[in-house]
């Protein structure tokens, strides 16, 4: 087959056994979740990060996230494989740790939404490596980072600045949406690096209320001097899956029209 979602088989789970006794589901649920590209080489990858308790394979049914409009009508970019790790499954010790949710890092204070809460660095730094590692991988494939994005959602905003801004390649663009950045993030050599920053947010989001917090802490951004965008959509809720469709193929049209590449060109 030339195109489709893939994973590794030949595991320890007896993937290829229920595989082959037509148990359908899908066999790792930490495996990533990808959109290869079909019929064309593969020239751009976007690593997207889902938000707090969902998973990579939440995205299976909105694939037109990461496609382009073309006369009114969405349609994928030929080229463009989209990579969709899951977060692991963890006790959250500011809810008890007496449950495991698929959550990034573990939340230590639960402020309900009006600061900013408090992180166990440890599951951070596994989350960020983990990151790191995967955006190794496609760099690999590539023959480099300039057309290598990633971005993620709500929570995984924060790990996507991080994590992005902490690579020790200079990536193509780094996308966040409906989230904050981590007090923690560093942003001293950004200019440097000249990593184009997109940042989308509502501005109904009771989650991630801008006016209140949100928008503070992307100060150090603002005053960087980096190549940083930040749109705040008016009427925009947390978790509106319209708008961060809509806010992706705007980041995605964006760095693929700095590839500057045209389609005749497959």
């Amino acid at each position: 087959t030339t195109h489709g979602w893939f994973a590794t088989l030949d595991d320890d789970l007896g993937s290829i056994s229920a595989c082959l006794g037509r148990h359908w589901r899908w066999p790792d649920p930490m495996a990533d979740c990808v959109f290869w590209p079909h019929g064309c080489p593969h020239v751009a990858t976007l690593v997207y990060l889902h938000g707090f308790t969902s998973s990579g394979s939440d995205y299976v049914s909105s694939y037109e996230y990461f496609y382009r409009e073309v006369d009114g009508a969405l349609e994928p970019y030929q080229g463009l494989k989209v990579v969709l790790p899951t977060a692991p499954l963890q006790s959250i010790t500011a809810w008890g740790g007496e449950e495991r949710t698929r959550s990034w890092y573990d939340y230590l204070t639960d402020h309900e939404g009006n600061q900013e809460d408090d992180l166990d660095p440890e599951t951070l730094k596994e989350a960020v490596r983990r990151v790191h590692t995967t955006l190794d991988a496609e760099a690999s494939l590539l023959g480099g980072t300039e057309a290598l994005w990633l971005g993620g959602t709500s929570q995984a905003a924060a790990l996507a600045l991080h994590a992005g801004l902490t690579y020790h390649g200079q990536l193509g663009g780094v996308l966040a949406t409906q989230g904050h950045m981590l007090a923690s993030t560093p942003v001293s050599d950004l200019a440097q690096k000249g990593i184009p920053v997109r940042i989308f947010n509502g501005s109904d989001d009771e989650t991630m209320p801008w006016d209140t917090w949100v928008s503070h802490t992307f100060e150090p951004l603002r005053k960087s001097g980096a190549d940083v965008k930040i749109r705040v959509d008016e009427g925009v809720e947390h978790c509106d899956d319209e708008a961060e469709g809509r806010w992706c193929r705007t980041f995605l049209a964006e760095m693929w029209g700095r590839l500057g590449i045209l389609d005749d060109e497959y």
